[in-house]
């Protein structure tokens, strides 16, 4: 059983981490969290699971073979750097890194040490993304044209402020990775955000974000906090038909549209788990992790370029 050290016990770390390593069935064997708060919280909800002050302190006791990084991301990159160079595999969460220059020095040194690094788009196995790709691998749209996602939420409080922080880096990592897999590379990135100050912080609060892939494909993204919306949409056009999804759950499914009327389609069958499952079978099988760091540092890429094109008002071309 993959033994796994958890580094952080915020949100994140206590809703979106720690119950899905042990549903997995893999081991939460220890946790770094300082508050006294989070200790106390961790030992409600996993009673038998040893505290640590830090990640040099989980690292020098040796109960994990694999670290997971879920504190704030402009705390990703030293983080990350530390557990590779005790050998130890990696997860970190998303954002990867404040930017993609700084996800590739992490992505450098785990080659160099040969240690697997991956990053946690968990996102990817959500059952409204894996409806659209068997609809897509199927072949019944014809040559997909375009892909919509929009995905807006009713959460002003949980717009984070800070350098690292804001919507884009945020949900804007989920839909950016999701794109890039249902529709492959992309090669230009044309953006427009939204700011709003929070904390002191300029922050984008909203964001359009339109990636033409090589694949001929384009991606249309879109999210919101702040306009008190709560609303998960999909339009995927092809040559031959399209598929629409609207709604608050993304487990609902939705429906193919083709000369022969309309089919529904259900969301598929996924579980909040699979992610942690397939990172156990890696480490254990000592094959490819499922979303690897080199992966992470093309959504990052993606990222920095909307940045820039918002910025510069112009379209941004990536390299190949």
């Amino acid at each position: 059983m993959v033994k796994v050290g958890l580094v952080g016990y915020g949100f994140g770390g206590r809703v979106f981490h720690a119950p899905f390593i042990v549903e997995a069935g893999l081991q939460l064997s220890g946790v770094v969290a300082r508050s006294s708060a989070k200790r106390e919280q961790l030992t409600t909800d996993h009673p038998n699971v040893p505290v640590f002050d830090s990640l040099t302190e989980l690292l020098a006791a040796d109960v994990a073979d694999l670290i997971v990084i879920t504190t704030p991301p402009e705390t990703h990159v030293d983080l990350s750097l530390e557990a590779i160079a005790a050998g130890t595999p990696v997860i970190v969460d998303k954002p990867f890194a404040p930017d993609a220059a700084q996800a590739q020095k992490v992505v450098d040194a785990a080659a160099a040490a040969e240690v697997p690094l991956g990053v946690f788009h968990n996102r990817r196995w959500d059952p409204d993304v894996r409806a659209i790709n068997a609809v897509l691998d199927s072949g019944e749209l014809g040559e997909t044209w375009s892909v919509h996602s929009r995905f807006d939420l009713d959460e002003p409080d949980g717009l984070e402020a800070g350098p690292a922080h804001g919507l884009l880096r945020d949900i804007g990592s989920h839909l950016v990775d999701q794109a890039i897999f249902l529709s492959g590379p992309a090669i230009s990135v044309e953006a427009s955000l939204n700011e709003a100050q929070k904390d002191g912080f300029t922050v984008d609060a909203a964001f359009d974000v339109t990636l033409h892939h090589a694949s001929g494909v384009h991606s249309h993204l879109h999210s919101t906090k702040l306009n008190h919306l709560a609303e998960r949409s999909w339009r995927v056009y092809g040559a031959k038909g399209a598929y629409t999804q609207t709604g608050t759950d993304e487990f609902a499914g939705g429906a193919v549209h083709t000369a022969d009327g309309v089919r529904p389609v259900p969301g598929a069958a996924t579980n909040a788990a699979d992610y942690y499952r397939l990172v156990g079978q890696a480490l254990e099988n000592g094959t490819e992790l499922p979303v690897t760091g080199a992966q992470g540092v093309k959504v990052m890429e993606v990222l920095d370029a909307a940045r820039t094109s918002a910025r510069e008002r112009r379209i941004v071309a990536l390299e190949g």
